[in-house]
């Protein structure tokens, strides 16, 4: 498989007068064609640093980035434009440009100063605009759309430049649920239909776990690499991700509340389905749950028609109840 960037002892920090602020120490991998790679940790780790430095926006504090098997610094600046694009999550006022101008940005490493552009050119800007879902918004101004309209925009340029890399600092950041998730799917399927190597920082442990080819996982200037499954496996998530009052759970791939115990609870009857939301119910309240029969508290899942109906038996008798909501009002610690 082709190496498209091989990262040699990198080092990336910021460097002033009198220090030295150093966040990764000596990194070292190698970046496959084609590959989606997902770089998390917490605050402070140097995620957006990294991708800055990736991208020839931070100069390295040590170390070498090959690109296509040439030094990074040995390409010109129309050279890199035409290699790697990037896309940073700060918001930049526009306010007087278009979003079909903003997206038409990135085809100046192909049409020069003049900007002249054929029939090729604006086929691929529209069908960045379109592939971001702004369609309708192409004539608006930028001060015109939402926050979250405005990081579309920002993606669709990056797209319209049409380059071998990307480089996304906190791509969804501005996006609600649903087009959070179109965006990923869309970077996603780059990779895998255009052979586009993407790297993106997110805070989202879930998406990042769910279609990353690789983890770039950052922490104490280090940095612990390999398919989702193996991070996981290394315990290093779990280590990274655990506090006082919250924990990582694998199961999930989410962070979960540390809550004092209710006790321990039993769950039966009902389809794999209704127990498993029911768990998450008694769960949420702070209750441990069983399959052991005949346990006081307890709750037992039957239907009615096609409906569930659970009844809770605890030590004042049995309540039916009609749904989960019902259920969590009734269940506490006198349970």
């Amino acid at each position: 498989m082709h190496v498209q960037i091989e990262i040699s002892n990198l080092s990336v920090g910021y460097k002033n007068r009198s220090s030295t602020e150093l966040l990764l120490s000596e990194v070292n991998s190698n970046v496959h064609a084609g590959e989606l790679i997902a770089v998390i940790g917490r605050n402070g780790t140097g995620k957006s640093t990294l991708i800055r430095t990736l991208c020839g926006l931070q100069a390295p504090i040590g170390g070498n980035i090959i690109l296509d098997g040439n030094d990074y610094n040995s390409y010109n600046l129309m050279e890199k434009a035409r290699k790697i694009s990037f896309v940073s999550t700060e918001i930049i006022q526009l306010n007087h440009m278009r979003v079909i101008e903003l997206v038409a940005l990135g085809r100046h490493p192909y049409t020069g100063w003049f900007g002249n552009m054929d029939r090729a050119d604006i086929d691929i800007i529209n069908s960045a605009i379109d592939s971001v879902g702004l369609a309708s918004m192409a004539e608006e101004f930028m001060n015109q759309i939402s926050d979250g309209e405005r990081q579309r925009a920002m993606i669709a340029r990056a797209l319209a430049q049409d380059t071998g890399i990307l480089l996304l600092d906190e791509p969804t950041a501005f996006l609600d649920i649903l087009h959070r998730h179109e965006l990923v799917h869309l970077l996603y399927t780059l990779t895998r239909k255009e052979k586009k190597t993407i790297i993106f920082s997110t805070h989202d442990l879930q998406i990042a776990m769910d279609v990353a080819d690789r983890i770039w996982l950052l922490n104490e200037q280090k940095l612990v690499q390999g398919a989702p499954e193996d991070v996981m496996l290394s315990g290093d998530l779990a280590r990274i991700y655990n506090g006082e009052n919250y924990s990582f759970d694998e199961q999930n791939i989410s962070l979960v509340l540390k809550k004092e115990s209710s006790g321990k609870i039993g769950l039966t009857g009902g389809t794999e389905r209704y127990r498993e939301l029911t768990r998450k119910t008694l769960n949420r309240a702070g209750w441990e749950v069983t399959s052991e029969k005949d346990i006081v508290p307890g709750v037992r899942i039957e239907t009615d028609g096609d409906k569930p109906v659970w009844f809770l038996q605890n030590k004042s008798g049995k309540i039916q109840l009609k749904s989960l909501y019902e259920l969590s009002l009734h269940i506490d610690h006198k349970s």
